[in-house]
């Protein structure tokens, strides 16, 4: 019995579920044309522990990655993007999703992939387009490599991001809200209360990782405040035997 966890998102909140489910193409095969958008809507993304893929969908397009290296140093994680070949056509892609998940990322990896315009391959009767890239392992978040962060043992005498993440994917913490998010859109931030209130651990882990530019630390023994830039500020309560 294979295992597929889901990311789905309510009200800010990233919410990680395991589920017990008999292979990667059965779960699949549940996409169809009348709800393939709906799908894209509801999960943020699937992950395939049976198979190590996790499966990004979006309305017109779906990425496989291979996350048997994710959030691990110095390695690398390929990444194909299937597209419609024509954006015009009717063709729905959950057409392709009948594949089994392993089968079409292995078929993706079988072909050449000459420049950055993509290679253009023909899969159960529907033109697509896929593109090949590698991806910096470190910034490839997965509920299923969390280990490769490990608990801190100590409050550290001198914070650094590399303790956030590893605070946030322990749960080494208690009490973590956005203190502030603002905009160039004064109306929307006010109206949105500037973002404040009750943060998702798993969310912002994901965020940091697949975007670090610009975030920066500071705490003590007890509280800890990290920031991107000046826009965007979280804080927490630090707690290491939570």
């Amino acid at each position: 019995m294979s295992i597929f966890t889901i990311e789905t998102m309510r009200n800010n909140q990233l919410n990680i579920s395991s589920i017990n489910h008999r292979g990667s193409k059965m779960l699949l095969n549940n996409i169809t044309r009348e709800n393939f958008e709906e799908w894209a809507n509801t999960y943020s993304a699937i992950y395939l522990e049976d198979v190590n893929i996790k499966f990004d969908q979006y309305r017109d397009s779906f990425h496989l990655t291979d996350i048997t290296n994710a959030m691990k140093i110095g390695k690398t994680c390929v990444q194909f993007a299937i597209n419609k070949a024509d954006w015009n056509s009717n063709e729905s892609l959950s057409n392709i999703i009948e594949t089994d998940v392993k089968d079409l990322f292995n078929y993706c990896a079988s072909l050449d992939y000459p420049d950055y315009n993509g290679t253009r391959t023909n899969i159960n009767g529907i033109e697509v387009l896929i593109y090949r890239s590698e991806l910096r392992s470190i910034r490839v978040f997965s509920p299923l490599n969390l280990s490769e962060l490990k608990p801190l043992k100590s409050v550290p005498k001198k914070w650094t991001m590399s303790h956030v993440y590893k605070v946030l994917a322990n749960n080494q913490f208690i009490g973590l809200k956005c203190t502030g998010h603002y905009t160039d859109d004064y109306a929307f931030d006010n109206s949105n209360n500037f973002g404040k209130g009750e943060a998702s651990g798993m969310k912002v882990l994901k965020d940091i990782l697949q975007n670090p530019s610009g975030w920066w630390t500071n705490g003590n023994e007890n509280t800890l405040s990290f920031s991107c830039h000046s826009f965007l500020n979280y804080e927490l309560t630090v707690k290491l035997n939570n």
